[in-house]
């Protein structure tokens, strides 16, 4: 559907390329995400490194995979910070705007599942994070297919009503809101009875759980944008940026 595409098709994408995606703000997007991932994978690693209990080899493996790809994320922040790097690798860019943001997405959940693996956190706790998480990726796929079938029936174009009118796709926005606030009843029903609950344990987890979900879906809702963004910027020269020059002054 996309091979489609003409220029006056994505006009609305090439606004976006100029204005909250241009280059040098994607540059500082990095060093943002990146420093949510340094907190969450720090509090992650302290947890299990720490913990008083034995911890599973799969959330161990987990942690230090989180620990790599942080390493690898300020790699990349610092190779978009330095000269005019943002100009001249701007496809490359725009496609890890895409890896970033879905990386982001799920850095919460390391710090949920490891509180959950040394905590006395009950098995369905981190159950029911299972759930979300499996169910925010699903809800990526479906973003992107409906991101796709928008660009194609020209939403993108000048006067289109862009990636979402929210008025008219309040139905497939509250999708992840009614599935979430499901997911949290049952979760409440079935710790009602749990003695855990009144000493306090799982609460802490479950305001985790919470920001987790609100960040994925959140981010859910955004990224099929990047991800034409970035077809864009590989496919029409128009959207690659040039560094604006200072204007040389005159002596007289």
């Amino acid at each position: 559907m996309l091979n489609h595409l003409k220029e006056e098709d994505v006009v609305k994408l090439k606004v976006a390329a100029w204005d909250r995606l241009h280059p040098e703000r994607i540059a500082f997007f990095f060093w943002g995400v990146f420093i949510l991932g340094a907190v969450a994978t720090g509090v992650a690693a302290l947890a299990v490194y720490n913990s008083p209990v034995p911890v599973g080899g799969g959330l161990m493996l987990t942690v230090q995979a989180a620990v790599g790809l942080l390493v690898i994320q300020f790699i990349v922040s610092l190779f978009f910070s330095i000269g005019d790097t943002v100009y001249k690798h701007q496809k490359l860019q725009a496609v890890l705007l895409n890896v970033m943001a879905f990386k982001a997405s799920m850095d919460m959940y390391i710090v949920f599942f490891a509180l959950c693996g040394v905590r006395d956190v009950p098995g369905y706790v981190s159950d029911m994070g299972a759930v979300l998480l499996a169910g925010g990726i699903l809800y990526f796929v479906l973003s992107l297919l409906r991101g796709i079938r928008r660009a194609g029936s020209g939403s993108f174009r000048e006067g289109g009503q862009g990636l979402y009118n929210f008025r008219q796709s309040l139905v497939y926005v509250s999708i992840p809101v009614i599935f979430a606030v499901s997911v949290f009843g049952a979760l409440i029903a079935r710790s009602s009875s749990d003695l855990s609950l009144l000493t306090g344990q799982p609460v802490d987890a479950y305001m985790l759980l919470l920001l987790a979900a609100v960040l994925q879906y959140s981010i859910a809702v955004a990224w099929p944008e990047f991800v034409l963004f970035a077809y864009c910027k590989s496919r029409f020269p128009s959207f690659m940026m040039k560094k604006e020059q200072p204007a040389r002054r005159t002596l007289r």
